[in-house]
C-alpha cells in the first residue's frame, strides 16, 4: 500500500516536472523567435550604422588631407612672406 502511495506520487512529481520542462521550453522558444525578430529588425540598422561610420571615415580623410594642404599654403605663404621681408631690408 505505502508502496502504491509512493508510485502514485511519485507519477504526480513527473507529471508536474514534465508540465514546467514543456513551460520552459515555451517560454524559450517565444524568446528565440523574438530575438530572431530583433535580429531581423537590428540587420538593416546595422548597414545603416556601417554606412554611416565609412562615410564619416571618408569625410575625416578628407578633411585631414585638405587640413594638410592648408597647412603647407600658409608655410609657403610664411616663407614668401619672410623672403620679401628680406628683399625690402636689402633694398632699404
Amino acid at each position: 500500500m505505502k508502496t502504491e502511495k509512493q508510485v502514485k506520487q511519485q507519477k504526480e512529481n513527473l507529471e508536474h516536472f514534465k508540465s514546467l520542462k514543456n513551460e520552459a521550453e515555451s517560454k524559450y522558444d517565444m524568446i528565440k523567435l523574438k530575438i530572431g525578430q530583433l535580429l531581423e529588425l537590428a540587420d538593416p540598422l546595422n548597414d545603416e550604422l556601417n554606412l554611416a561610420d565609412s562615410e564619416v571615415d571618408y569625410q575625416k580623410r578628407g578633411k585631414q588631407h585638405y587640413e594638410e594642404k592648408q597647412k603647407e599654403h600658409l608655410d609657403t605663404l610664411n616663407r614668401k612672406k619672410q623672403e620679401l621681408d628680406m628683399k625690402e631690408k636689402e633694398l632699404e
